[in-house]
């Protein structure tokens, strides 16, 4: 995964355990969670979809896209600012807002040190790559439509 390392704050939240990152840019918002509905035959790490404000976001489990383990229920969902995809990102707490010293690693995501814990920084895109590469990039799983 190649991430390019952004100037500025960052959100910082937990998921399964693990410190994720994404540029603030790059999050439109983070609410609760609320009901989900679990869509038959896709991967695991699509937890669901959620409607927020009107529009219907296909939910996902960090943890489960990086390692494969099972998925667990968001308590919040981050929200992406993506031109032309409504995604978002489970999460069970928000850690914070600041800026991280990105540090690139050999052969995965970069990563920050926030105290005494690793923090997994993404980008938006990386995290789109994540899915399309899961549901494979023909399914079209989270892309914006126009209404007919």
């Amino acid at each position: 995964m190649s991430v390019t390392p952004v100037a500025g704050r960052y959100l910082r939240f937990e998921s399964g355990g693990q410190l994720f990152a994404l540029p603030l840019t790059e999050v439109r918002e983070v609410v609760e969670a609320g009901q989900m509905v679990r869509v038959p035959l896709t991967p695991a790490a699509v937890v669901g979809l959620s409607n927020q404000r009107g529009r219907v976001y296909t939910v996902v489990d960090l943890v489960a896209l990086t390692s494969g383990s099972p998925p667990a229920t968001p308590a919040l969902l981050v929200l992406l600012a993506l031109p032309d995809r409504v995604l978002a990102v489970g999460a069970d707490a928000v850690e914070g807002i600041g800026a991280l010293d990105v540090k690139d690693a050999e052969g995965g995501s970069p990563v920050a040190r926030l105290g005494d814990r690793a923090v997994t920084v993404l980008d938006a895109k990386t995290v789109v790559d994540l899915v399309d590469g899961a549901v494979g990039a023909k399914a079209g799983i989270s892309r914006l439509r126009e209404a007919p």
